[in-house]
């Protein structure tokens, strides 16, 4: 592939809304939390949802025998336990994938905004469409793509996610901070296995790598390709169907 930025052309719909929009920078508790630190436990009680300031976390479901399967990545602007709204209890445990800053809100502050049909309930509805969107695909591509393919569609989507933060360099690189074995984890692969993946992108000139910095050779030929094209989300918003 032939090097080619678009991180200037990535398209707005292709992310979630920033949540931070609904809440003032100073409103709810700031928590703050370690590499590897428990932000929820599954199965606890929580009757707040947390926003993300700054850093990056996610979701798992673990194995009896201690495998794991990343569900989500949680990036600044973020809401964690959106999802779990109309139940009392996580579904899930929520960890820290680098030091990260998060603030507290009463679950009753999102619903009230549904209750006064408030401008900010569009946002919460934009927001949980996107990670349908978001979750179908994923199931896609775990389900069917090859190891490359399940990778790229990973960078891809984060890649997307960092153009609308601004978060892309003029070079096209972005930074993914998380370490190999919780990439993995989100792909269905061993960290061995990653390795090989990486280095096998870069010989097709699809991925490019400088230690947790990365940049996708040319996303718009990557996104346009024949199965990269007929996910959910792509296909929906780029007026393709």
């Amino acid at each position: 592939m032939n090097s080619k930025r678009s991180s200037d052309t990535t398209p707005v719909e292709l992310v979630a809304p920033d949540a931070r929009l609904l809440f003032s920078p100073d409103s709810g508790r700031r928590r703050t939390y370690r590499v590897g630190e428990l932000v929820r436990e599954r199965d606890i009680p929580y009757d707040e949802v947390e926003v993300v300031r700054e850093g990056w976390l996610f979701s798992y479901a673990s194995l009896a025998d201690g495998r794991r399967q990343v569900l989500r990545l949680y990036l600044a602007g973020d809401i964690i336990g959106l999802d779990s709204m109309p139940h009392r209890r996580a579904a899930y445990d929520v960890e820290a994938g680098t030091p990260a800053t998060v603030s507290v809100h009463p679950k009753e502050k999102l619903g009230m905004l549904f209750a006064h049909r408030s401008p900010g309930a569009e946002l919460l509805w934009r927001i949980a469409f996107y990670w349908q969107h978001s979750t179908l695909d994923r199931l896609t591509a775990l389900g069917r793509f090859n190891a490359a393919e399940r990778l790229l569609h990973l960078y891809l989507h984060l890649h997307d996610r960092l153009s609308v933060r601004g978060e892309i360099d003029g070079e096209g690189f972005f930074a993914v901070p998380l370490t190999q074995d919780v990439i993995g984890d989100a792909v269905g692969l061993t960290n061995v296995y990653v390795s090989r993946m990486l280095a096998k992108l870069k010989e097709l000139g699809g991925l490019e790598r400088r230690g947790h910095r990365f940049r996708l050779l040319d996303v718009d030929a990557i996104r346009g390709s024949p199965s990269f094209a007929r996910l959910a989300a792509f296909r929906r918003f780029s007026g393709a169907g």
